[in-house]
Parts: C-alpha cells; sequence; structure tokens
C-alpha cells in the first residue's frame, strides 16, 4: 500500500490528473469505472502480461498542422515493442498510410528489434484490414489513441472536424475481432477514440461536440465503437505507461530510458504535438521533460507496491 491505496488505484490517479486542462477526463474516467471491477490500468496491466504477441492501433492526424500524426499514441506505441520485446513478445504496429515513415523512425529509435510496422492504405475494406489483423497471430489488440468512428461511421478531431478521409477502420475490426473472443484494450483520452462507445453518453454530455461535430454529418465526435477493456487518461499515452509499469515495472524502467530520444526522433521524421506543433516536443501540450517526469513517477509507485 502507498499512502492507502495499492499501486494501481495510485497510477489510475497520476494518470488522470488533468496535466492540460483540458476539463473532462473526471468525467470520462468516472463513467470508465462504473463498467471495470478495480483500477483501468490495473486491468490492462493484467492482459498485457499474458500477451506474447500485440497488434496495436495508432496514429491520429492533426489538420491545423496538415495533417501530421500527433505524438500521443504514437510515442507510447514505438515504446510498446520494446517493452514487450524485453519480456520476450513482440508487436505489430498499424498506422495509416503516409504515417509508416514516421513510426519506423520511432520504432527504431525506442529500441524495437523484432516487432513489426504494417501500414494501411486509404480506403482499404474491412473484410481485407481483418485479415491482416488476424494473420499477425495477435493474442492481445491495443488501440492507443486511434480515431474511432461516431454513430454515422464518420471519424472526427476533438474540435468537431471530420477526419474520415484519412483514417481506416481499424477500429471497427478491432471491435469486431473482440466480439470473437480477442481481448481489445483501448486507451483514450477525448471520447472520439477507439474503445470510447463504453462511455458514449458521458461522451455526448461532458466533451465538446460530443454530440454535434461541425462537419454535415452532425453525428458529434463521440466514438461508438467499444473495446473489451477502456482506459481513459488525460493523456492517452499515460494510461499505457501505467499499464505498462504495472505489468513489468523492470522492462517499463528499461523502455523509459529511450523516451527522449524516440520523442526526438519522431519529431525530427514529422510528427506533431496536438497543441504547439513541431517546433515544441511533447505530448497534448506537455513537454516531453513533463511527459518524463511523469512517467518516471509511474515506474516508482510500481516498484514500490512490490
Amino acid at each position: 500500500m502507498i499512502y492507502g491505496l495499492d499501486a494501481a488505484e495510485f497510477v489510475d490517479r497520476v494518470v488522470t490528473v488533468d496535466y492540460v486542462g483540458r476539463g473532462v477526463v473526471k468525467s470520462l474516467y468516472a463513467a470508465a469505472r462504473k463498467l471495470a471491477d478495480g483500477p483501468l490500468c490495473g486491468r490492462a496491466a493484467e492482459l498485457l502480461s499474458e500477451a506474447s504477441v500485440v497488434a496495436v492501433a495508432t496514429g491520429f492526424p492533426i489538420l491545423r498542422f496538415g495533417g501530421a500524426p500527433e505524438s500521443d499514441g504514437l510515442l507510447s506505441s514505438v515504446l510498446f515493442p520494446r517493452w514487450l520485446e524485453a519480456r520476450g513478445g513482440c508487436a505489430v504496429i498499424f498506422v495509416d498510410e503516409g504515417f509508416e515513415k514516421v513510426a519506423e523512425v520511432g520504432l527504431k529509435a525506442a529500441g524495437a528489434k523484432t516487432s513489426t510496422l504494417i501500414k494501411v492504405s486509404r480506403g482499404v475494406g474491412e473484410e481485407t484490414l481483418t485479415s491482416l489483423v488476424v494473420e499477425t497471430g495477435a493474442d492481445l489488440l491495443v488501440a492507443v489513441e486511434r480515431p474511432g468512428a461516431n454513430k454515422h461511421g464518420q471519424y472526427h478531431n476533438s474540435v468537431g472536424e471530420n477526419i474520415t478521409a484519412y483514417t481506416a477502420p481499424l477500429d471497427k475490426v478491432f471491435e469486431k475481432l473482440s466480439r470473437l473472443g480477442k481481448p481489445f484494450i483501448a486507451f483514450g483520452d477525448g471520447g472520439n477514440e477507439a474503445g470510447m462507445g463504453l462511455i458514449k453518453d458521458a461522451v455526448e454530455m461532458y466533451v465538446p461536440h460530443g454530440e454535434v461535430c461541425r462537419c454535415p454529418c452532425s453525428g458529434g465526435i463521440a466514438s461508438t465503437t467499444s473495446a473489451t477493456y477502456l482506459v481513459t487518461a488525460s493523456i492517452s499515452d499515460l494510461g499505457f505507461y501505467g499499464a505498462m509499469a504495472l505489468a513489468d515495472n523492470l522492462a517499463y524502467r528499461q523502455t523509459l530510458k529511450n523516451m527522449h530520444h524516440a520523442a526526438e526522433a519522431l519529431f525530427a521524421a514529422g510528427c506533431v504535438d496536438a497543441f504547439r506543433g513541431s517546433n515544441n516536443i511533447g505530448v497534448d501540450g506537455l513537454g516531453i521533460d513533463a511527459v518524463e517526469a511523469v512517467a518516471a513517477i509511474l515506474a516508482r509507485i510500481a516498484a514500490r507496491e512490490k
């Protein structure tokens, strides 16, 4: 116990601090926690610790920066294979066409050796995409800051703009496979991500543009695609780090050593901070030094529980 809390509860509290003042994490976490039988990062950690081959969907386009991939989601997703490989597993990372070079650079900088990357062409059908995912042999599916379709099958960013033209339906494929028995963990922070369909009502109630978007579809940004398990955090990456820290703290600590280098490589290759663009290395407006500090706190919490 740490300050009267077990490690998983403490980790959940750290990853749900509203570091950048968006004002929605408390409500979204409360809705997701009602569906869980314990701390969100704790359940995700249990599944991660049992997995050997993991398919990861990530990549979110930022329209105001020319459709460049944002750092949230990508940074944790290129670090995760390093963590998984330290445990004898491997990851297969799925990104949309146009994001593959950025992701390749990130994977290399993060120290991944045996994990692979799959580029998904725009306009690919769900049946073809399903076959690609199944062929990986993954025993766990993970989506991190990955767009989720609304009730009209349209994808949106946080300010209500339509990004469907940039986005392959990986969320729908992962949801379908989860209904067939494949565990699917989703990490999100704003309600428009894959997996957030589990708390759609809360997203529509508490998130700007949740119920009504700014595009002609008028269906809101709230995702309707669901996961087996949902982790809500103030920044999606932080939820993933919390789960990794709890699942295998030694591997996580080793992985953290490459975070700064991986972030620098991603930005040099064309990644952007969703709030601050390409000239300020960080995630969702939080500078990389601050991200590293929070990630290190998570490591210390998990270590003290042991």
